[in-house]
């Protein structure tokens, strides 16, 4: 069935069947309460509803049969908190699924609330044969199996992607996060698979796997890239922990050096790096997924511009996202922009209100509070039946979401009606 004829509520209980619970995250919302914001127009008193308690999408296990991998394949999926009907999402494809899904998930959903990246699909991969999956072969390597790296992203491409945007709202903007050997997985695939993914996000590689042999294939397939200006090459961002202890994170550290002394050398390929004094290869984790996920979407910080009541700026911010992304941009700030603009209201530029407020109706549809303030601005510029007709959705929005707005919302509508009758 596709995306499009599922509500929000059908997939929370889809992916409710089999989720995976979150530590408890009830803290996380508790600051944000069910707060009452009273709010004074033209000498009325009206209570708005402040943003209530935070939802939190569940994660839920998926299982895949693999012709290419020859087995059945685990994923763990989580949705973002406000999934809106018929609108597309980027993906961040998660190396080590099972061990990294609760953090980076965590985070994604901390940078979205915090306006400095998009909600995004989050789809962990679990590994059966994790060295087998991740790695080239390596003829020097004693151990495990090794060698499947090449399949793997053949079962990426071909097979988990399209599942993906079968069964989700995915866009195909992309991204693919590793650590330790996932982020030898995630150079190959920049090799190999370069228009796979539209960033990665590689946080302490094992560089020393196939004697360190990396670099030296970064270097030549920047130089085929360079002969191809018109490629659309991948952002790259790498992080390094304080890896001194032994031989092998001795040879980490080198051959990291050597790839960014490779990378300083290009002009073609985005990339940032960071290294993590006084962090192990665990703990680096929470500091590369937050600093790798924003330089994916460099530029993208939303908040500075309402902070600052230039509404102006937001607008043509976001109209200049909704150019670079092959996805919908929808800021989560409704409450900070319609206080904005209620401003304007307030300051006898109703005119002014009710163009901004439209605007930002596009892009929050669901949200009652824009819809209410929307409707007073109508009505301070003279235009009482556009009034009527937005407070006729507030409604709709309240009983929908059982807000205490409802008996505001419906002394509003009385008084226009009879208004407009008269």
């Amino acid at each position: 069935m596709p995306y499009r004829t599922k509500s929000y509520r059908q997939w929370s209980s889809i992916l409710a069947a089999g989720a995976l619970r979150h530590h408890d995250a009830r803290w996380i919302g508790a600051w944000m309460g069910s707060l009452i914001g009273t709010w004074l127009l033209g000498g009325s008193v009206i209570a708005q509803e402040a943003p209530g308690p935070a939802t939190y999408s569940p994660i839920a296990r998926h299982s895949i049969e693999s012709d290419l991998l020859q087995e059945m394949r685990q994923v763990l999926v989580r949705l973002p908190d406000d999934l809106r009907e018929d609108d597309t999402y980027p993906v961040l494809y998660l190396l080590d699924g099972l061990e990294n899904m609760l953090l980076c998930s965590g985070v994604v959903q901390n940078l979205s609330r915090a306006e400095r990246i998009p909600e995004m699909i989050v789809i962990g991969i679990e590994n059966h044969h994790r060295l087998f999956d991740l790695t080239t072969s390596d003829p020097e390597f004693d151990g495990p199996e090794c060698g499947g790296a090449t399949q793997f992203l053949r079962f990426l491409s071909e097979e988990l992607i399209p599942w993906t945007a079968r069964n989700f709202p995915a866009s195909q903007h992309r991204i693919l996060a590793g650590h330790s050997i996932g982020g030898v997985l995630q150079l190959e695939a920049l090799i190999q698979e370069t228009d796979l993914f539209d960033a990665h996000v590689v946080i302490s590689p094992s560089l020393w796997w196939d004697q360190g042999a990396i670099p030296a294939r970064i270097d030549s397939a920047l130089a085929l890239w360079n002969e191809e200006l018109a490629r659309d090459v991948p952002l790259l961002y790498l992080s390094l922990a304080d890896e001194e202890i032994h031989e092998a994170e001795s040879l980490m550290r080198s051959r990291y050096t050597d790839i960014e002394k490779v990378l300083e050398g290009q002009n073609v390929l985005m990339w940032k790096s960071d290294r993590f004094d006084g962090e192990n290869h665990i703990s680096t984790l929470l500091s590369s997924f937050q600093n790798g996920l924003e330089f994916s979407f460099d530029g993208w910080d939303m908040g500075s511009y309402l902070e600052s009541g230039d509404i102006d700026g937001f607008r043509s911010h976001i109209e200049t996202l909704d150019r670079a992304y092959a996805f919908t941009v929808h800021p989560s700030s409704d409450w900070d922009y319609a206080s904005v603009c209620r401003k304007l209201t307030s300051n006898g530029e109703a005119d002014l209100a009710v163009g901004h407020l439209e605007w930002g109706r596009v892009h929050f549809p669901e949200s009652m509070v824009l819809s209410n303030f929307l409707g007073e601005a109508y009505e301070k510029s003279g235009r009482p039946e556009e009034a009527l007709k937005t407070y006729y959705r507030s409604r709709e929005i309240a009983i929908e979401t059982g807000s205490p707005m409802i008996g505001w919302i419906d002394r509003r509508i009385g008084l226009l009606e009879t208004e407009v009758v008269r």
